[in-house]
């Protein structure tokens, strides 16, 4: 039965009211237990717990909002719909896998829900499943909350409903949240930071850089060069293009060995063209590990264009470099409206923006070999790049603390 009111325990404070806030430690204290006070969200004289429809179509997103889930269900009827590769993030949540518009939306009708929480798509060629329930919530007076799990997507064109129709967004810091306001978003936006990123807290780098090396057959002084492909169907031509300057430049370093890993996209329809491209370069066979974050920790340097797995290493402080030329990942800067990849602004990274392998080649000697300039990122990482295991309790608070349209 639709919930027609909702009552909101004494304890009850809404976070980010009137702006962009982050939670921050002593507002978080006022509760000796923040979910079982916070959230106790029923229906008034009916006792029924409010409803939360959650949907990810791709895997990047579900990650985000995987963490946020069991924290959810605790105060709240929740069901998680999937699509694609999403299914194989969420499914260990009990979420329930879709094929087509149609059946996300029968789930919708039958479920009514209070709230629906959208992982922000990174598709690039649809469906676009969440787009008509997104569309579909407005129009039935349903809360949308947007889970945004890296700077400006929501700029995409497919992205659109988002930015209208979404009440609530969870993003991934202060920069993040600003990109929203640039663009006249009327809702609520929330810097919460990332829970899928929170498991690079604990990782030991140098114990399981070793131990990925010994199995791969790799010494202490091999030096890594890890490519992180980002040839989806919508940036092929971007990735040929920068795959290729790194190949080029590699084969020019000749006084110490270099050893190249690449990964392609996960959604790549076309790979012919790494193994083209590395023919001559000591290319490592990763074949036998599958998740690519696995394979961080043997880096001594990521590169990519606009990739995740770049940020990943900046929680992991490990040098990185964003390689956005003119014709490839300018296209996404460009279509984003960003002056450039974001970690590459701090400092976190490192940028390169020409088509020129000398000198490529000159700044990977010089992040490979030169102590003082890996410090200066290091230093850079650890002063933007801060994780504290609260960013899943960020998220769901926001979202039960957000009461639904009446």
């Amino acid at each position: 039965m639709k919930c027609t009111k909702i009552f909101y325990p004494p304890e009850t404070y809404r976070f980010g009211t009137g702006g962009l806030k982050i939670f921050s430690a002593p507002r978080q204290s006022r509760y000796a237990s923040p979910f079982k006070k916070l959230c106790s969200l029923y229906c008034h004289k009916r006792n029924i717990m409010i409803k939360i429809l959650c949907i990810a179509d791709a895997p990047g997103p579900a990650e985000m909002m995987l963490p946020v889930l069991s924290l959810l269900k605790n105060n709240a009827e929740v069901l998680v719909l999937a699509y694609g590769k999403a299914f194989e993030v969420l499914a260990s949540s009990g979420a329930k896998e879709i094929k087509t518009v149609e059946e996300a939306v029968t789930e919708f009708e039958n479920f009514k829900p209070d709230i629906l929480v959208d992982a922000i798509s990174s598709l690039t060629t649809g469906p676009y499943i969440q787009n008509t329930l997104i569309k579909k919530a407005s129009d039935e007076n349903v809360k949308v909350v947007c889970l945004q799990d890296i700077w400006g997507n929501h700029r995409w064109k497919h992205n659109e409903p988002s930015l209208k129709f979404s009440n609530l967004v969870c993003t991934l810091d202060e920069f993040g949240a600003s990109l929203w306001r640039e663009d006249n978003f009327k809702g609520e936006v929330v810097a919460t930071g990332n829970p899928a990123f929170e498991k690079f807290k604990d990782v030991n780098v140098m114990k399981e850089g070793a131990s990925t090396r010994a199995r791969l057959g790799l010494s202490d002084s091999d030096k890594i060069i890890f490519y992180v492909g980002q040839g989806t169907p919508r940036a092929i031509e971007e990735d040929k293009k920068t795959f290729k300057l790194l190949t080029e430049s590699l084969k020019l370093i000749t006084d110490f060995p270099t050893k190249l890993i690449f990964r392609p996209h996960p959604r790549a329809e076309e790979t012919s063209y790494y193994k083209e491209y590395s023919d001559g370069l000591n290319v490592v066979d990763t074949t036998k590990i599958h998740f690519s974050e696995s394979l961080l920790p043997v880096a001594d340097l990521v590169v990519s264009i606009f990739a995740t797995n770049l940020i990943h290493a900046c929680y992991l402080r490990l040098p990185a470099m964003s390689i956005i030329l003119p014709g490839a990942g300018s296209e996404i800067t460009d279509i984003l409206r960003l002056k450039d990849f974001p970690p590459n602004t701090m400092g976190a990274t490192v940028g390169f923006y020409e088509n020129n392998p000398e000198a490529l080649k000159e700044l990977i000697r010089k992040i490979l070999t030169d102590e003082n300039f890996q410090k200066s990122i290091h230093t850079a990482q650890e002063k933007n790049f801060i994780l504290d295991s609260k960013s899943a309790e960020r998220v769901a608070e926001a979202i039960l603390n957000s009461p639904p349209k009446l």
